[in-house]
């Protein structure tokens, strides 16, 4: 799976310059400015807009440990993780010089 969801060639400036926009990164954008832009709304209707940051951390945490979670499910590589942790001769991860 690759989380690249598109690339912004700006290979006009004279280089070589493409830019991968990873699909985390649109995700964090989307919760920083919906966390702004609901602060300012509870500014401007008089409530306390700490809460709202609050609540932005708390979806962040919530998306980060949601999506390890998922990764690790989903992938199907749930007992390599355990396997990691208890006994790493089980896991039969062939990592060379190129993977790291």
């Amino acid at each position: 799976m690759q989380g690249r969801l598109f690339t912004i060639d700006l290979s006009f400036l004279g280089g070589n310059y493409v830019i991968p926009r990873r699909a985390t990164s649109c995700s964090c954008s989307r919760v920083v400015f919906a966390t702004l832009m609901g602060a300012i709304w509870a500014k401007r209707i008089g409530q306390d807009p700490d809460v709202i940051v609050d609540l932005g951390f708390g979806d962040a945490a919530r998306r980060i440990a949601g999506g390890r979670l998922l990764h690790v499910f989903a992938d199907g590589y749930f007992w390599d993780y355990v396997h990691l942790c208890t006994d790493p001769s089980k896991v039969s991860w062939h990592l060379d010089a190129r993977s790291a």
